[in-house]
């Protein structure tokens, strides 16, 4: 058998060569290293012990600001048998131990009075976990099954972190959807601890997703997901039998394992999933009332207008309003027209989160509402969604399933739409009021007859109905994503919006724009409508 032979160029021979002098100095550096380690551990605790040396030092109160320079070191320290046999040099080097402890609790002292730091440090102090502002936590579920509808801390987060409520979401793969609000980019990641009435927690990653309306600020909305497993085998079952996985009844959102869960949230639709209401209501949203909200008249002709036009119920959130606008709506929750939250959210509206973290709330009343409206309009105070050839909303949108529209060059039967969208027209306030009618307290719906001309485009400044459980994520104008079929624009000669402000840029340029009379809700609804104001404000023990 012939023999091989290998050539080696002499680049390779130079390279192998380098590389053989510098693994000798490595080998001779850590050989050196471990035998100083070895006299000097000997050495010195041997020495020391034999001295009795025992540190007594106490940090004095009165810390400098900057630290005392330490005393003249001598550089000429040899290490010969005489001196290293002495007591001199090891109560030298014992004194230098001393000596370099202090400074360094100096320097700590001295950098804890620095206001950055000082800055640093309560920002991390403020997301740790305080038992006393801190709702309990029932594992076992014995005592409760969690809170909804209450912002909660995340424990062991970096940054702040809260969770609002759960739901139980089996459209596609089984999972739990948290609404949160937390940091846009950057976020901490978080587990879910989920609890079950008979067997122990189970702890999965959670997946947190920003809903998209921010404007790029440093704290968003956010959903949190937490998935499980599609299937589970039954103890008896055979080898290919499987069932559904059970939904948790309750859950609890952390940031660190080894520290106590400072938030337990109850699962919505734990024992039914999604499914979708059988029955023709629709629901009214609105995001976070603020800013000590007062306007109570306009209050009440926003909902006894909506309920003229077939609106079931409203679901309202709480983060400030007057006295008086408190005790209206108080009325109307007995009667169970209002469901109202509380809403305190701890970021600050506009500089941290998007106004009021009003996506956190609009996606809240997406998913509350699932199971108990077909359809669902996401509005504020000064808006109506109007039908211009019915005479209410159930109406108007039975006439447009029965209809097929061109989109987009393309046909829309009914079954493929899940949300319709309407075009925004202003009322300007500041256009003069009809003179045909007069009603004390005055009602912009009423007063206000001047219409813009032309409309908005679809999209902007639009809003919609639709069909909740076909939605995953809402925005303030549009869907952001479906679960299933898509948007109609509907056209205005059916509906649009009525939208009741000041010029939407600031001054009264507005009021220059082309505008044509509107008169459709003084001559449908007026009489009904001033009636309906009339008798809220005479039944109520409220002072107006």
């Amino acid at each position: 058998m012939p023999r091989r032979t290998f050539k080696i160029s002499s680049t390779s021979l130079n390279i192998l060569r380098q590389d053989k002098g510098k693994l000798s100095i490595y080998v001779v550096v850590t050989f050196f290293l471990l035998f100083c380690g070895l006299v000097f551990n000997q050495f010195f605790l041997t020495e020391s012990s034999k001295l009795g040396f025992k540190e007594e030092y106490e940090l004095d109160p009165s810390v400098w600001e900057t630290p005392k320079p330490l005393g003249q070191m001598s550089r000429g320290i040899k290490m010969e048998k005489n001196i290293v046999d002495g007591k001199n040099f090891r109560k030298k080097i014992l004194s230098k131990q001393v000596e370099m402890k202090q400074l360094i609790r100096d320097i700590s002292a001295s950098m804890s009075r620095n206001p950055v730091v000082q800055q640093i440090l309560a920002s991390r102090q403020h997301f740790k976990y305080n038992e006393n502002n801190t709702l309990k936590v029932d594992p076992s579920l014995e005592e409760h099954t969690g809170w909804d509808g209450i912002w909660q801390p995340v424990n062991g987060s970096s940054h702040k972190f809260y969770v609002y409520s759960a739901f139980y979401d089996n459209r596609d793969k089984p999972m739990i959807r948290v609404i949160s609000a937390t940091k846009t980019k950057n976020y901490d990641k978080v587990w879910c601890k989920l609890y079950y009435r008979d067997r122990q927690p189970i702890l999965v990653p959670a997946g947190v997703n920003a809903i998209r309306e921010n404007w790029n600020l440093k704290y968003s909305a956010a959903f949190l997901t937490c998935l499980l497993p599609n299937q589970t085998k039954q103890p008896n079952s055979e080898p290919n039998q499987t069932n559904q996985q059970e939904s948790p009844v309750s859950l609890s959102i952390v940031a660190k394992l080894n520290l106590p869960a400072s938030n337990q949230l109850s699962i919505n639709y734990h024992k039914t999933g999604i499914v979708g209401a059988n029955n023709s209501k629709i629901g009214v949203c609105v995001k976070p009332v603020h800013f000590m909200y007062n306007k109570t008249f306009q209050f009440i002709q926003f909902i006894e207008l909506n309920r003229l036009l077939g609106v079931t119920r409203f679901i309202l959130y709480n983060s400030s309003m007057s006295a008086e606008i408190a005790c209206i709506i108080s009325d109307y929750v007995k009667q169970g027209i209002v469901q109202l939250l509380p809403w305190n959210l701890n970021m600050q509206s506009q500089k941290e989160i998007r106004t009021e973290g009003l996506f956190a709330a609009l996606n809240d009343c997406l998913y509350r509402s699932m199971n108990s409206f077909s359809y669902l309009m996401l509005i504020d105070f000064d808006e109506f969604i109007i039908p211009h050839q019915e005479t209410s909303l159930p109406d108007m949108i039975s006439s447009l399933s029965k209809r097929v529209f061109v989109q987009s060059g393309k046909p829309i039967s009914a079954s493929q739409v899940s949300s319709y969208s309407f075009q925004n027209s202003f009322f300007y306030l500041q256009w003069m009021d009809d003179s045909s009618i007069s009603v004390n307290p005055q009602l912009t719906t009423l007063a206000k007859t001047k219409r813009k001309q032309k409309f908005h485009p679809p999209k902007q400044r639009s809003k919609y109905i639709c069909i909740p459980s076909a939605v995953k994520e809402v925005g303030n104008h549009f869907i952001w994503e479906f679960h299933h079929g898509r948007t109609l624009n509907v056209p205005t000669s059916i509906g649009f919006l009525h939208h009741y402000r000041v010029c939407e840029f600031g001054g009264d340029d507005c009021i220059n724009n082309g505008f044509i009379e509107d008169t459709r809700i003084p001559s449908t609804w007026g009489q009904q409508l001033v009636q309906n104001v009339d008798r809220i404000s005479q039944e109520t023990n409220c002072d107006l």
